[in-house]
């Protein structure tokens, strides 16, 4: 599959608005109705998968967004899900892809320690 480089003029106030609204995104629900609305037309879906933490030591979190009956984070089992998490990430770094970090603005931050950790532990 290749994606064109540029998006033709028409198209560059939708995708604007598909970003804007993704700002404004504070909870699972508008998280849901996002990923149901605009974003379609550029990630076609039916389930969303979100995973972080620390794949090679197994400390793994994920989320499970989708408007399918029954698709819910809480109905899967992590330790049926996390193996296939585990797959995924190692494919992502197979390719070439490196990890995401997020630190934020505080760098006094715990949350910016535990990643900081994290990062020093991964091999």
């Amino acid at each position: 599959m290749s994606f064109p480089s540029t998006l033709p003029a028409a198209d560059l106030g939708r995708y604007f608005k598909v970003i804007q609204d993704a700002v404004d995104i504070r909870n699972h629900y508008e998280l849901l109705q996002w990923l149901q609305g605009d974003i379609q037309g550029y990630l076609p879906h039916e389930i969303m998968i979100a995973a972080w933490g620390d794949f090679h030591l197994g400390l793994i979190r994920h989320d499970i967004v989708s408007n399918l009956p029954g698709v819910r984070t809480e109905h899967y089992n992590a330790e049926l899900l996390h193996p296939f998490l585990r797959e995924m990430f190692d494919h992502w770094i197979d390719i070439g892809k490196s990890r995401s970090v997020w630190f934020p603005e505080n760098p006094e931050s715990p949350l910016k320690e535990a990643a900081s950790s994290v990062l020093l532990a991964a091999p």
